[in-house]
């Protein structure tokens, strides 16, 4: 349901962004390819984890745009969790219509 979503999405932003304010670029190159990987563990293939990471990018760079606003690390994450959440409801909007267009015989 949307409410798991939305505690996976902060969970994940919490593990994968808070704090980033503090880290080198290399740590922040790993945490982004470590988001993406984590997906292959509840069985996502490699290659589709691996392109998670871009998602990871993008979830990176709202994060640190709003701590340099806000200053608050909480602000940050908030901000970038709302940002995965409307990623995941996107993707799962879309593989939706895919579904029921598939079942109508559209595809």
């Amino acid at each position: 349901d949307w409410s798991s979503d939305v505690c996976s999405s902060d969970l994940e932003e919490r593990m994968f962004r808070r704090g980033a304010e503090q880290w080198s670029m290399r740590r922040r190159v790993w945490k982004v390819l470590s988001f993406g990987m984590v997906h292959a563990i509840i069985g996502i293939p490699i290659a589709v984890a691996l392109a998670l990471s871009v998602g990871g990018v993008y979830f990176m760079n709202v994060y640190l745009r709003r701590f340099r606003s806000s200053l608050s690390v909480e602000d940050a994450v908030m901000e970038s969790t709302a940002a995965h959440t409307a990623y995941n409801t996107a993707i799962l909007f879309t593989g939706l219509v895919f579904v029921v267009l598939d079942a109508a015989h559209v595809l």
